[in-house]
């Protein structure tokens, strides 16, 4: 993870990693808008 935070602090998450993130939300359960809306942040 270390990998993706960018010299500003910023996550940067590659898109394949994203959908993973995604996935794994899902499965526990957090809802779908909530996931969306963190990733869109940094």
């Amino acid at each position: 993870m270390e990998q993706w935070i960018s010299p500003d602090g910023t996550l940067e998450l590659p898109g394949e990693d994203r959908a993973q993130v995604r996935f794994v939300a899902t499965e526990l359960m957090i809802p779908e808008a909530e996931v969306y809306t963190s990733l869109r942040a940094p």
